[in-house]
């Protein structure tokens, strides 16, 4: 029995056409979440009709756009869930209305450290532990 007496399509109408950008569409379509957007785009694909064809690089852009504009909205809404401090930088602050001084802060800011009078005696290394004894032993003075 042949596949034409048994209701089988001929093989060539039922293959979808090897195009990359219908491809692409359809995954974008499927990775937006929008299945019923996706299986009409493989349809019209498959039919291969030549205002859809026409239409497919408008239709490519929109999806690129729809995809960043859902990146951007995503990140946007997890930064505001992160609850992150306002941003402040040293221009803004006010120096004069705390007891900090600015010269030893906008010093710090810079990492610049004072200069020592070099006395001709080597430096053994700072261990981490030594630092870290240090700043535990400034630390316990200030309290």
């Amino acid at each position: 029995m042949s596949r034409a007496m048994m209701g089988y399509a001929p093989r060539e109408e039922h293959a979808m056409r090897h195009d990359p950008a219908g491809a692409a569409l359809i995954i974008m379509l499927r990775s937006l979440k929008m299945p019923g957007m996706a299986q009409a785009v493989q349809d019209l694909h498959e039919q291969g009709s030549p205002a859809f064809e026409a239409a497919m690089p408008i239709l490519s852009q929109l999806l690129k756009a729809e995809m960043a504009e859902r990146e951007v909205r995503s990140i946007a809404y997890h930064m505001k869930a992160a609850r992150f401090p306002a941003y402040k930088d040293l221009s803004a602050f006010d120096f004069a209305a705390s007891e900090m001084r600015e010269a030893l802060v906008r010093q710090l800011h810079r990492c610049g450290r004072r200069r020592r009078r070099r006395t001709g005696k080597r430096r053994r290394p700072v261990t981490s532990r030594h630092r870290r004894r240090h700043a535990l032993h400034r630390l316990v003075a200030d309290l």
